[in-house]
C-alpha cells in the first residue's frame, strides 16, 4: 500500500504516525508485522517494522518540503514475506511556520502596543 502526501506551498512540515500489523496469521507464518518507509523523491524520512498487534511510530519533526513535492508512506511485506500483517496506519501532517513568521508577529504586535499607546497619551 502505498499514501501520497502532495505539499501546497513550499515550507517546513511535521510527519508524524503510527502503523502496525493486526492479523494474527502474520505471527503464525513466522513474520512481524510490516514494514513501512517514507521517502521524498530519493530520500529516506524513515523505515521502520512493526511487531504483531503492537503499535510502532514514526516522528519526522521537520522535512523541508518545495511546493508540489511529494513524500510517500510505502506499508510493505514483512518478514515472514505476506501481506497478513492487515497493516492500520494513520499520520497527520502539519506546516510549520518560518521563524522570520514570528519576527513579523513581533513586530505587528510592537506597532500595535506604540499606536495604543499614542492613543492614551
Amino acid at each position: 500500500m502505498i499514501v501520497i502526501f502532495t505539499a501546497r506551498t513550499a515550507g517546513n512540515y511535521a510527519l508524524n504516525g503510527q502503523w502496525y500489523g493486526s492479523n494474527p496469521q502474520s505471527a503464525t507464518n513466522g513474520g512481524d508485522g510490516p514494514d513501512v518507509h517514507v521517502t521524498s523523491g530519493l530520500t529516506s524520512l524513515f523505515n521502520g517494522v512493526s511487531n504483531y498487534g503492537s503499535p510502532a511510530d514514526f516522528d519526522i519533526s521537520s522535512a523541508t518540503l518545495g511546493e508540489g513535492q511529494k513524500v510517500e508512506f510505502a506499508m510493505g511485506y514483512n518478514t515472514a514475506n505476506d501481506y497478513y500483517g492487515g497493516t492500520n496506519f494513520s499520520a497527520i501532517i502539519t506546516a510549520t511556520p518560518e521563524p522570520s513568521l514570528y519576527g513579523f508577529l513581533g513586530l505587528g504586535l510592537a506597532g500595535l502596543g506604540m499606536v495604543i499607546r499614542r492613543r492614551r497619551a
